[in-house]
């Protein structure tokens, strides 16, 4: 359906971010580069009640936004996530296994991962030496029918190693946008994740948890989205989109890691996290479709 809406559409319109002030809306942005490790980091521990942490979650830099898939000629949307950690402990090499689990319902719809690199980074006499994740340290399990994990093992870990990924995961389910959380089972320097939702698009924004986390900054861009796609009679047609955007991106700093503690049923809960959940979509020339705004169509839905 979204595919016709698009070509409805078409016709129609043919290093760290440092921060410089703690006021929550100044902030001075350093772009952070992969493999662009600096000795200092080596020597980064976590304080206060996170003194005795295994490892220190140096950034977690994250960014969601839309495009059209050239296949299904359909909006999706593009997730990507660059984390840097120091393990200081043996019991935090755990964090150098990492897995991605992707979702797949028919031939048209799925989620797609790309662009995944990783690297190790140990100080060694001096000077910092580089490990890059070996082709035979990839694997995939299915899980379900229609899941499958990713898993990439990072070598040469040993206590003061720095671990670093970063990856993007291409989705056609925009109406469960992926979530990010500020917060994890090891203290964090910083987070900081940018949104970019069209305008086609309402979604009701729940930030949770405990950990301070501020919108620093808010604003409206103009979009341009352009594709080719095969029809189903195998023409080659040209999708052109012109919108405005909403940009919203949240920073927390300094967050202290999440522990289990009595009577706590589900630790997920308190977790400090921003979730997507899809309200309404209006396209040009077409009807609003309203979805979760009241309870009887949350029940229809479901």
């Amino acid at each position: 359906m979204i595919k016709h809406l698009l070509l409805l559409v078409f016709c129609s319109t043919a290093s760290f971010s440092s921060i410089a002030q703690q006021s929550g809306k100044s902030f001075v942005e350093t772009p952070v580069k992969f493999g662009k490790v600096e000795l200092a980091e080596f020597e980064t521990r976590p304080g206060g009640k996170d003194s005795a942490a295994s490892a220190i979650k140096l950034f977690d830099k994250g960014d969601l936004r839309f495009e059209i898939n050239n296949k299904t000629g359909g909006f999706r949307y593009v997730f990507s996530k660059h984390t840097r950690i120091l393990l200081l402990k043996k019991d935090a090499y755990d964090l150098a296994n990492i897995e991605i689990g992707l979702y797949k319902s028919d031939q048209q719809n799925e989620e797609v991962l790309t662009n995944f690199t990783a690297a190790t980074y140990n100080k060694e006499k001096g000077e910092i030496a580089t490990y890059k994740l070996g082709k035979d340290a990839k694997f995939a399990d299915k899980f379900d029918k229609n899941t499958t994990i990713k898993k990439f093992t990072l070598a040469n870990i040993k206590e003061g190693s720095i671990i670093e990924y970063r990856y993007e995961i291409k989705s056609d389910f925009i109406f469960n946008l992926r979530d990010w959380k500020f917060q994890g089972s090891i203290p964090t320097l910083l987070s900081d994740f940018t949104v970019t939702i069209p305008e086609y698009f309402n979604y009701k924004k729940l930030l949770r948890g405990f950990a301070p986390v501020t919108m620093v900054e808010q604003k409206e861009i103009p979009q341009n989205f352009s594709a080719s796609i095969t029809t189903e009679s195998f023409k080659t047609e040209q999708i052109a989109v012109k919108c405005n955007s909403a940009v919203e991106r949240y920073v927390g700093t300094n967050i202290p890691a999440l522990k289990d503690e009595p009577f706590i049923t589900t630790l997920e809960d308190y977790i400090s996290k921003i979730e997507f959940e899809i309200n309404s979509t209006q396209f040009p020339n077409s009807t609003r479709n309203s979805y979760t705004e009241t309870w009887d169509k949350i029940i229809s839905k479901l």
